[in-house]
Formats: C-alpha cells, sequence, structure tokens
C-alpha cells in the first residue's frame, strides 16, 4: 500500500519504506517532521512510536534506524 501523500493526525506523508515513515506538516512554527513506525491492518495503516522534530535530518536518521530494526522510540 502507498502512504506517500497519506495524511495521519495532520502529518503527511512524504517518503515510506518497509516499516517506517517520514512525514511532515507545516505549523506556525515551520516545518515538523516525525518519523513513524507503521504496519497495514485490514487494508489500513497504523502508526506508532513516533519521533518528533523540526529537523528532516534528525528524521530521517531515525527512519533509517526503524528501517533496520535499530531503533523503536
Amino acid at each position: 500500500m502507498g502512504l506517500v501523500g497519506y495524511v495521519n493526525a495532520g502529518y503527511e506523508v512524504i517518503e515510506q519504506g518497509q516499516t517506517a515513515v517520514i512525514a511532515q506538516r507545516i505549523s506556525k512554527h515551520g516545518v515538523e517532521y516525525v518519523a513513524w513506525h507503521y504496519h497495514i491492518e485490514d487494508g489500513r495503516p497504523t502508526f506508532y512510536w513516533g519521533r518528533y522534530g523540526t529537523d528532516y535530518e534528525l528524521a530521517k536518521e531515525a527512519y533509517d534506524k526503524k528501517e533496520r530494526g535499530e531503533y523503536s522510540g
């Protein structure tokens, strides 16, 4: 299931891997990012264990670790 463009909790998914996504939202504070684990159940995505921040590179680092199974937070 393609999740790029999917909106969850006000964040739009911009990158998708096998077990994690990066999503962003624009707020009064600027661009905010989150790296979530996800799974698909009954055709619907569930997102959990998010790492939130305003730095894309930190979100990408968390995403990469989640994809490698090294990080759950």
